[in-house]
């Protein structure tokens, strides 16, 4: 009962002290606290070390067993996991002066609960080391190893994140951005050839007069539109006989055009099943600083257009890396870039401009612990792997074993 209660009471400790340095520990988040690359890297091998020298001293210890135990092992991840729901919960930033709760990976509570949990896992390997080889313990070694190097990874890796906000040009090549609220420069820079954005064909539909809701049809969403396409929302057939992507105003008609300022644009003949009226006229929505055209149907409903969805944005660019050489890449939002230890991801362009943008945001992330990461991963999905076939093997085998008797 008394091991049962060390293993329990041990996380809460931790827990309770991490929120305590939370409130007294001063401003500066954690990661002020930990080395740089590549001095993190260091850091990380006498961390093992020092486990590894632990192990080998009170590795006898009943109470140094327990660490190593699937009891500890439940009560570590408890207060882990809280604290992974709780990211889910509130949002979280990078912003020094906002409380530990939105930013935990940054805090103490969460540093001493990986820290225990890293532990259990680090004697839980050594431990396993020492037992006789066998293909069911290469495969929970492999498990455990790879899961220990990514919380590794995550704890040491937590100081040299950066994320750097850069606004590219096609006159300049960037090499600075924003970082929490302060102007950082990174080792590359960046310049932008083309910026090109593709939108979904906007849809229509009705709203009252009084207000600007949208009136969604009853377990239907709201049609998409084409040239030449026809729909029905309530009692209105709506047909569209000229649809442009891109339009501007010319008195009362609308003129294809593809410059900043157009919007899309649609003629539509709309007339009611219940009646005999029919009306037409343009349609487009108050996007790029056009105004809206609305098309009144009756005295309380209008049908409108509304402004089209982004579908990909995507910007070609041209890389400078510091010894001269050029390279030119293509960056979606799923799609990054990669430059050294440095990813560049799509992150926004001049919402305003819509497709006329000559702007592009994008993210550069640096991460010199990632491939750390990637290794743990593939370990762990290795050893899972193993283990299911290993098990699902043995079922086959004792199967057949059965049937030949």
């Amino acid at each position: 009962m008394k091991k049962y209660l060390f293993t329990g009471l041990l996380p809460v400790v931790l827990f309770g002290t991490g929120i305590f340095l939370e409130f007294f520990a001063g401003e500066p988040t954690l990661t002020d606290y930990l080395p740089a690359y590549p001095l993190s890297v260091l850091t990380a091998v006498c961390y093992v070390i020092i486990h590894a020298i632990f192990f080998l001293i009170f590795r006898n210890s009943s109470r140094f067993r327990l660490l190593a135990g699937s009891k500890s092992a439940i009560s570590a991840i408890i207060p882990f996991l809280f604290l992974v729901i709780l990211m889910g919960f509130y949002r979280q930033t990078d912003t020094e002066t906002t409380s530990w709760i939105h930013r935990i990976r940054s805090s103490w509570p969460f540093l001493l609960s990986t820290l225990y949990l890293n532990a259990g896992l680090l004697f839980t390997v050594m431990n396993r080391i020492n037992t006789r080889p066998g293909l069911r313990n290469i495969l929970f070694l492999c498990t455990h190893a790879g899961l220990c190097l990514i919380i590794t990874a995550m704890i040491f890796g937590a100081s040299d994140r950066r994320e750097v906000l850069m606004e590219i040009n096609k006159n300049n090549y960037v090499w600075y951005g924003s970082e929490k609220n302060k102007i950082s420069e990174v080792p590359f820079a960046v310049k932008l050839q083309h910026f090109i954005i593709d939108f979904y064909s906007p849809k229509i539909s009705l709203i009252r007069n009084e207000d600007v809701a949208p009136q969604l049809p009853r377990g239907k969403s709201l049609p998409h539109i084409e040239t030449g396409s026809v729909c029905t929302l309530k009692e209105w057939i709506i047909h569209v006989k000229t649809f442009l992507p891109e339009a501007i105003r010319s008195n009362n008609f609308f003129i294809p055009a593809c410059i900043p300022g157009s919007a899309p644009a649609a003629y539509t003949i709309v007339s009611n099943v219940r009646s005999s009226v029919t009306v037409a006229g343009w349609i487009t929505p108050s996007v790029n600083k056009t105004p809206a055209a609305e098309l009144k149907l009756q005295d309380n409903t209008s049908l409108i257009l509304l402004p089209p969805a982004v579908q990909k944005y995507t910007s070609i660019i041209t890389i400078l890396t510091p010894d001269q050489k050029k390279s030119s890449a293509r960056i979606q939002v799923n799609a990054p870039v990669d430059i050294g230890n440095w990813t560049l991801y799509q992150y926004s362009y001049d919402v305003s401009a819509g497709r006329h943008s000559s702007v592009s945001i994008l993210q550069a992330v640096y991460e010199p612990w990632r491939k750390a990461v990637h290794i743990g991963i593939l370990f762990l999905a290795a050893g899972a792997t193993g283990m299911l076939l290993t098990k699902k093997i043995k079922k086959t085998s004792e199967l057949f074993k059965k049937y030949d008797k």
